[in-house]
C-alpha cells in the first residue's frame, strides 16, 4: 500500500519562516521551491526523482510524494523532509540548559524554537557549500542550478532532483 500524505509532528515553538527562507534563498530554483507555507523539493530516493511536497499548519506538516511510496522508500523520503524541515535534531535540551546558563540565554537570544534545516543529502549541502563560497549567493544559485539542470533527474512535474553521489 502506498502512502499519499502523512502527517509530520512538529514540537511546541516550531519556527517555519526560517526554514522557509533557508529553501527559498533561490527563488528560481530547479529542485526546490518555497511558496506561501509550502517546501516542494524533489530529491533521489532509491535512484529515482520523487517530489516532496511539505505543507506547513498549525498541527504539523502534511506530507506529499509523487510518486506515492510505501516501505523503506516511503521512510527514506519522510527522513529527508524531516531533515529538510530542520525536525532531524532535537534541540530541546540546548532550550532547558538556557534557563539555567547565561551563557547559554545569550547564545539562543530571540531564536528559540529555531531548528536547523537541512539540504536533502550530503552531497547537495557540500555543493552548495563549495558554489556558494567564493561568489555571492545569487550567483551561486545560477550554479548550482546550471549543475542540477545538467546532472539531475528530472520529475514529471517540471522541477528536476539535485545530482547523486
Amino acid at each position: 500500500m502506498s502512502a499519499s500524505r502523512i502527517l509530520l509532528t512538529v514540537p511546541a515553538g516550531y519556527r517555519p519562516d526560517w526554514v522557509l527562507l533557508y529553501h527559498g534563498r533561490d527563488p528560481e530554483g530547479l529542485s526546490e521551491r518555497v511558496e506561501g507555507h509550502v517546501l516542494t523539493k524533489v530529491v533521489l530516493v532509491a535512484g529515482r526523482p520523487v517530489r516532496l511536497r511539505m505543507e506547513i499548519g498549525a498541527d504539523g506538516v502534511g506530507l506529499d510524494c509523487d510518486p506515492a511510496l510505501d516501505g523503506d522508500d516511503l521512510e527514506t523520503a519522510t527522513g529527508i523532509a524531516r531533515r529538510a524541515l530542520g525536525l532531524a535534531t532535537d534541540v530541546g535540551g540546548l532550550e532547558a540548559r538556557a534557563a539555567d546558563e547565561p551563557e547559554v540565554a545569550r547564545l539562543i537570544g530571540d531564536r528559540a524554537g529555531l531548528r536547523l534545516p537541512l539540504s536533502g543529502s550530503v552531497f547537495e549541502g557540500l555543493c552548495w557549500a563549495v558554489i556558494g563560497q567564493q561568489v555571492n549567493l545569487r550567483f551561486a544559485a545560477v550554479l548550482r542550478r546550471r549543475m542540477i539542470d545538467l546532472a539531475g533527474m528530472s520529475h514529471p512535474s517540471g522541477m528536476v532532483a539535485h545530482p547523486g553521489t
